[in-house]
């Protein structure tokens, strides 16, 4: 009876796994390419995502450093300005910071009226699966 006991608690508890997973990429506006900049994901080195998208303006009453948005994934988003992305995943929302590769071109206000800009990104978010 205690076997069959013991038994059963020991099913019934849940099992938690975690793992790291390494986010990366950047957002690219080339300057040849009109208004489109590129977006490109990276999880653990494989690609996951790479779309050329317009990024609209969250406020358009906005005129320096303004946050933009880029749509990819069905309806996935991301929003960034020049100092930092907005990305979520598994229902987390992230901010991150740009790696040191960053680069604006001289004299622009900030990414809403820049024709050239790259802005890299690296992070690590941990996953946690409930068995």
């Amino acid at each position: 009876m205690k076997t069959i006991l013991g038994l059963t608690a020991l099913f019934a508890i849940p099992l938690v796994y975690s793992s790291e997973l390494t986010i990366s990429g950047s957002i690219h506006k080339p300057g040849f390419t009109g208004v489109n900049a590129k977006l490109s994901i990276y999880q653990n080195g494989g690609l996951t995502t790479q779309v050329w998208y317009q990024p609209q303006k969250i406020d358009s009453s906005c005129t320096e450093d303004c946050t933009l948005e880029i749509v990819y994934d069905n309806n996935k988003a991301i929003r960034f300005n020049s100092k930092e992305m907005i990305y979520k995943h598994g229902g987390q929302i992230y901010s991150i910071e740009y790696t040191s590769d960053k680069y604006i071109l001289d004299g622009c206000q900030g990414v809403q009226d820049c024709n050239y800009y790259i802005l890299p990104f690296k992070f690590k978010v941990i996953e946690i699966a409930v068995t």
